[in-house]
């Protein structure tokens, strides 16, 4: 009996160790990613599983807003997208681009807080950099029914800011964008507002963002909040000479090209005078300094062509001031002027020729002004001619303290306009 009861106990002893070799044979470990032999679905099913493992994603909503600037002037604006690239990480290679099937938005109907959905799609979970919305066309109406020319910069609008999409997780996006006139003409540029631009509940408040739907109107009457001024005042730029060797000359033609105006927080601040004089000696480098291009980049200038237009200094000494440009302007603080000098004619009283320099070709003013809704605002722009040395070579500088808006830095009575011939 007790040689049978052992036979029957090896012999289950072996198939239990046989079986141990076929389900884990040595050198096999659960959990390495590799389904090795002897492993299966049931056995291991962290390295068995059959195909590749299902890829975590979120949900991005990417929403379109239109910041106030110049978008008062217009009855509409219809803007078409073709599609969007989102980036992810770091590299400007990783995109994913996403058809938004030539989508339109008006831009008079989500301006301020009021925020439109163009694209809802499942992306890769992880951290994104950067998105760009590619524009097919752009149709603007103004407010006097007259086309207006709307150009966009490489037919994109980019917005660099990151965010994250989380497994199972929505993320609105809004991107955020404006309209702002160049110059006199009807002429305008679209572009990216980063800092009104970013996730809702990160970046921006989710009482900030106002959801529309697509075709709802603001109805007639509905007040859209928004931060800018609203209206546009008259502005007025004077030239004036303060007398310094000017009485050398027979006549001194100046032709300017444009002219930049600068609002508050680009390319300056209000108490920089580093780029200009306070008194009649000038010195050469008083008038070299900052490009004007500040952290506000582009956005934060008016550019104006003056088609040219000449000045003879030796017409408007002293008090004496000519109008060179007449401008309608967004109501709202400005803080610098540039003006951009083409070309300087001079001739001296024995008929010679004399060279008059413009340090970068460029005559810059830093002084704050305001410029209110309907009301005219006159700024005198002041320079001299100044010689260098004993020789017959000059320079044209600007001078900051003549110059400013009439009525306030300059008394009405110090100034006499006279008719630009």
């Amino acid at each position: 009996m007790n040689r049978m009861f052992f036979g029957v106990v090896a012999f289950f002893a072996l198939v239990f160790i046989l079986l141990g070799c076929v389900q884990q044979p040595a050198g096999s470990v659960c959990g390495n990613a590799t389904c090795d032999t002897g492993e299966n679905q049931s056995s291991c099913p962290a390295d068995c599983l059959a195909g590749p493992q299902p890829t975590a994603k979120g949900t991005f909503i990417l929403m379109v807003s239109d910041a106030e600037a110049d978008i008062n002037e217009f009855q509409a604006v219809n803007v078409t997208f073709s599609s969007a690239r989102v980036f992810k990480g770091d590299s400007n290679t990783g995109f994913e681009t996403l058809d938004l099937g030539s989508t339109t938005v008006d831009l008079t109907q989500v301006i301020g807080e009021k925020a439109i959905s163009v694209l809802q799609v499942e992306l890769e979970e992880g951290t994104y950099t950067k998105v760009e919305l590619n524009v097919d066309s752009v149709d603007a109406i103004l407010l006097d029914g007259n086309i207006a020319e709307v150009s966009i910069p490489s037919d994109s609008l980019k917005i660099v800011k990151p965010f994250t999409i989380s497994e199972g997780q929505e993320t609105k996006f809004v991107f955020d964008i404006q309209i702002v006139r160049k110059g006199a003409n009807n002429e305008y540029n679209l572009l990216p507002v980063i800092a009104k631009s970013g996730v809702v509940g990160k970046d921006l408040e989710e009482e900030e963002v106002e959801e529309v739907e697509p075709g709802e109107e603001v109805e007639p009457g509905e007040e859209v909040e928004t931060e800018a001024p609203k209206g546009r005042g008259s502005f007025v730029l004077l030239l004036s000479d303060a007398d310094a060797d000017i009485t050398d000359f027979n006549s001194v033609n100046v032709t300017f090209g444009s002219v930049r105006i600068f609002s508050t927080g680009a390319g300056g601040s209000d108490n920089d005078d580093s780029n200009s004089s306070d008194d009649d000696n000038s010195s050469e480098d008083s008038n070299s300094s900052d490009d004007g291009n500040g952290s506000g980049g582009n956005s934060g200038f008016t550019t104006v062509d003056l088609n040219g237009v000449t000045v003879d200094l030796t017409q408007i000494i002293g008090e004496k001031a000519v109008p060179i440009l007449e401008l309608g302007i967004q109501a709202g603080k400005y803080t610098k002027i540039e003006l951009s000098v083409e070309s300087v004619e001079a001739t001296l009283q024995d008929g010679n020729a004399a060279i008059v320099k413009v340090p970068s070709n460029t005559l810059k003013i830093t002084k704050s002004f305001t410029i209110d809704a309907n009301t005219e605002t006159k700024f005198v722009f002041d320079i001299q001619v100044v010689r260098k040395g004993q020789t017959s070579e000059y320079n044209l500088l600007p001078v900051i303290g003549k110059s400013g808006v009439v009525g306030e830095d300059l008394e009405e009575d110090e100034i006499v306009e006279v008719p630009l011939e």
